[in-house]
């Protein structure tokens, strides 16, 4: 779509602005429509929604986050000279955003050094939230099979161990937010 996006602008159809603004709004119908089928299918079929507004306290921070991801994938093709660097630049920031969200690493273990890329990474914020949405005011409890060491927990003292919701604010606030974050993620 690159020459025709130079040959509409040389012919001065419309700005640069607008042509980007028109092409991520064509994929907004496209991608809710695959949120709704993927939330469907894998959210009520598994059975973890205790109640519909859990169910949608799920949807809001998916939904945000493939938002987020299709415009940074159009910035990143806009921004690319290439398809190769496109490629390259693509996986790139997934790994880096994957790394350090919280999910292989809790906040507590990552290093002091790279503590500034946990913060600022959008990933870290959905993760956050849908877990918080998944798992809020949820005991844990041992089963036969888990040994000497296990004690029942609340998903909610666990959360924090992780490095969930730092500070004094309650875990409905940082899931609040954790979308306020994001839907500027996705704005920017």
């Amino acid at each position: 779509q690159r020459v025709v996006f130079y040959r509409e602008k040389a012919a001065g159809m419309y700005s640069s602005n607008m042509y980007a603004l028109a092409y991520m709004m064509a994929e907004v119908p496209w991608f809710t429509l695959c949120v709704l089928i993927f939330y469907v299918i894998v959210f009520f079929a598994s059975q973890v929604a205790d109640s519909f507004q859990q169910g949608l306290l799920y949807l809001l921070p998916f939904w945000l986050f493939v938002t987020m991801c299709t415009f940074l994938s159009h910035l990143i093709t806009a921004i690319s000279p290439n398809y190769e660097v496109a490629n390259a630049l693509g996986p790139g920031m997934a790994s880096w955003f994957s790394s350090l969200c919280g999910f292989y690493l809790a906040r507590p273990h990552i290093p002091g050094a790279y503590i500034w890329l946990y913060w600022l990474n959008p990933f870290r914020y959905t993760y956050e939230s849908l877990a918080i949405a998944m798992m809020q005011d949820e005991t844990f409890v041992c089963g036969p099979l888990a040994g000497a060491n296990c004690t029942n927990q609340t998903a909610n003292s666990l959360m924090i161990s992780f490095g969930f919701a730092p500070g004094n604010n309650s875990l409905d606030w940082w899931y609040w937010f954790d979308q306020i974050v994001v839907a500027l993620y996705t704005m920017a």
